[in-house]
């Protein structure tokens, strides 16, 4: 929504960074598990924090109203001074979510994507009684999926970079299609 905005600070040494701005949320592993949320202020603003991993590191994405998006990115700047924080561009998050092997839900998925098929019944709430799209998981999941998304690496250096959305060919017969690709430093 464009009245939030959403930064991420990941690395090794987020969690001190942040600790400076936030004093009154435990950032710790056991108080701010993987894949949870807290509210509170950081840098005196009201904030969301997510515990995520974007990159394969620990890391943080912290949503504010968006007109204190500026102010949020300067504390975060000056927080992280004696840590080394640097900005990070989109092609570089693009290619460490990639490496981690981390879903962008409408580019490696579309609108027939099921969670068996992206390797993601793990956010399937099971422990509701009901949910919306409960009845037609329970029913896709009494066959195997029919398409499954999976990683793959190019080790020909000589070979050209498959493109997003080419298709994948066995003896002329389409396969698969890929979904995300792109060259890896490492």
């Amino acid at each position: 929504t464009p009245a939030w905005c959403g930064i991420n600070i990941a690395g090794p040494e987020s969690r001190k960074v942040l600790e400076k701005l936030c004093p009154t949320i435990d950032l710790s592993d056991d108080a701010f598990p993987y894949l949870s949320l807290r509210e509170g202020d950081v840098a005196g603003i009201p904030a969301r924090l997510l515990r995520v991993g974007f990159v394969g590191e620990l890391g943080f994405e912290i949503h504010v109203p968006q007109f204190f998006g500026e102010a949020l990115w300067d504390a975060l700047m000056t927080a992280g001074e004696d840590q080394g924080i640097r900005p990070v561009g989109v092609e570089a998050l693009r290619v460490l979510r990639l490496e981690k092997g981390h879903v962008i839900i409408g580019q490696d998925t579309d609108a027939m994507s099921n969670p068996m098929e992206i390797h993601m019944t793990w956010a399937i709430a099971r422990k509701k009684p009901f949910f919306v799209g409960g009845c037609i998981i329970h029913e896709l999941e009494k066959s195997p999926p029919k398409r499954v998304l999976a990683g793959f690496v190019v080790n020909d250096l000589q070979a050209p970079i498959p493109l997003e959305n080419h298709l994948v060919l066995s003896s002329n017969r389409i396969v698969g299609r890929v979904t995300s690709c792109s060259y890896s430093p490492t």
